[in-house]
């Protein structure tokens, strides 16, 4: 009579298993957007096994489980548990990263350009196109995280700008203040010397 319940008890955890591994094969194949045949082909195995082991009805052998744990960048450990459904990237927000990525780089992609050019003018305190780049990134990535309905990076690059604003405004200042100073230095410069060629003119008559 025990060796009946143990069979039995055996025969449930068994199948215990198999349906523990063919939910957690289904959810990572899945997970990561792959059919039953595209696994088996990836696997060299028929689909028919690969529907098998997802039905329950078998298990796959040792060397196959590695490789289905490699493939889906788990542990063995992952299979043969019970597992929460991963979280899948879809791919319009993957494409939405990588757009908002390549607008912020266009940002600093231009502002290098500016750089080089005020840079070959000899143009004083060309280093601040990379500062007042920062602000212009992050209105692209509020815009961005809005189409996103990403709160998150909306309010990171909300706060960014908000603490960034005055900083440039200040620094703006002190380059205006700069500009007056070399304009006064200028005029001064510019009215001494049509004194003296006033001066030089009135001699020579």
């Amino acid at each position: 009579m025990k060796s009946e319940m143990d069979y039995e008890t055996n025969i449930s955890a068994d199948q215990a298993l198999k349906r523990l591994v063919a939910d957690n094969i289904t959810m990572y194949r899945k997970a990561n957007g792959l059919t039953q045949i595209q696994l088996a082909e990836k696997l060299n195995y028929s689909d028919k096994a690969v529907s098998k082991w997802e039905r329950g009805e078998s298990l796959p052998d040792l060397y196959i489980l590695m490789q289905i744990v490699d493939m889906f960048g788990i542990t063995l450990n992952d299979l043969v548990t019970k597992q929460e459904q991963p979280k899948k990237v879809s791919k319009s927000k993957l494409n939405h990263t990588i757009v908002t990525l390549l607008s912020i780089g266009l940002v600093w992609l231009i502002a290098f350009i500016v750089y080089v050019i005020l840079h070959m003018a000899s143009v004083s305190m060309d280093y601040m196109v990379f500062l007042y780049s920062l602000p212009v990134a992050f209105i692209v990535l509020i815009v961005f995280s809005k189409i996103a309905k990403s709160r998150l990076w909306v309010y990171i690059a909300v706060t960014g700008l908000i603490f960034s604003v005055p900083l440039y405004s200040y620094i703006l200042l002190l380059f205006l203040k700069n500009c007056k100073h070399f304009l006064k230095i200028f005029f001064r410069s510019f009215n001494y010397f049509m004194v003296y060629e006033k001066n030089k003119f009135k001699a020579s008559s």
